[in-house]
């Protein structure tokens, strides 16, 4: 998976909980990419990319039912590596981890104070001979103690590509539940 493909994905799951509201909804940049650092190793090179993206004032809503949780304003920081690998037989693997530093919110109408946990994990692998296997998974919790509410939104999923560009398994992965 190309990083186009994982910042899609990652994309699709922000517009998936993100309000129609006028505020930010899309992370930002908090630091400059790190330059990224590359080492060849036995015909192996591997590239490794780290970023850290601020979602302080994103605006985010769960599915709940037939609607929405209340809107919830986070603050904080996930932080995400990237790794690339060619090996020396011409395979392509990449990996996304991410964790969350100081991830919050606050309830706009409850003025509830949420525990924000957000974890994702992919991998990609391409053979020299074409045929692709990828697997992806974002977790997003949501949890206000103070008013017994909860959110749970996982996606993700399990994709294969022949060496034809011809989608062979896929097996999408969308959950979403909520206590409020």
């Amino acid at each position: 998976m190309s990083m186009l493909s994982l910042r899609v994905a990652l994309a699709a799951s922000l517009v998936m909980v993100a309000a129609c509201e006028p505020a930010p909804t899309s992370p930002a940049q908090s630091l400059p990419p790190a330059r990224p650092s590359t080492s060849v190793t036995d015909g192996q090179e591997r590239q490794v990319e780290e970023r850290l993206s601020d979602f302080t004032d994103a605006l985010v809503a769960y599915p709940c039912g037939d609607g929405y949780t209340e809107m919830i304003r986070m603050e904080g920081q996930v932080f995400t590596r990237y790794t690339f690998t060619r090996d020396a037989s011409g395979g392509l693997h990449a990996l996304t981890q991410s964790m969350p530093v100081g991830l919050r919110g606050i309830g706009l109408t409850s003025g509830a104070e949420y525990k924000i946990t957000e974890r994702e994990h992919g991998t990609f692998n391409q053979g020299a001979m074409g045929q692709t296997a990828s697997t992806y998974k974002s977790y997003l919790n949501a949890s206000a103690p103070s008013i017994h509410a909860r959110a749970r939104l996982v996606l993700g999923g399990m994709f294969v590509v022949n060496a034809n560009g011809e989608l062979i398994i896929e097996r999408p992965v969308l959950q979403a539940d909520c206590q409020f």
